[in-house]
C-alpha cells in the first residue's frame, strides 16, 4: 500500500470525506482508510471499493492528483487526519 492522501474533514451527514492528496488517485482505485496512531478515537481500518465516487467544487471527477483536495463519498465513517492509501 503506499500512502495518497489525508482526511482533513468528513462530512457526516452526506458520508463525504474531504481528503488532500498526496498521490495520484482514480475512480478504478481501491482505497484503505486507517486512523494515525496518536488518534483519540481510532476507526477501525477499512477499504473502499472502486468504483470510488470523487467531487471537486461539487464536480464529478474521474482522476485527481498530488496536491487537490477532493470530496471522496465513503462507505464507513472515517475521522481527521486518517491516512487514505491506494491499495
Amino acid at each position: 500500500m503506499k500512502k495518497i492522501g489525508e482526511v482533513k474533514n468528513y462530512l457526516s451527514d452526506i458520508g463525504v470525506a474531504i481528503v488532500e492528496l498526496t498521490g495520484t488517485l482514480k475512480e478504478d482505485d481501491k482505497v484503505h482508510f486507517k486512523s494515525s496512531k496518536e488518534a483519540e478515537k481510532p476507526i477501525k481500518p477499512f477499504n473502499q471499493e472502486p468504483p470510488l465516487s470523487m467531487q471537486i467544487n461539487k464536480d464529478k471527477i474521474t482522476k485527481a492528483g498530488p496536491g487537490k483536495v477532493i470530496g471522496l463519498k465513503v462507505s464507513k465513517p472515517v475521522k481527521n487526519n486518517c491516512s487514505v492509501y491506494k491499495v
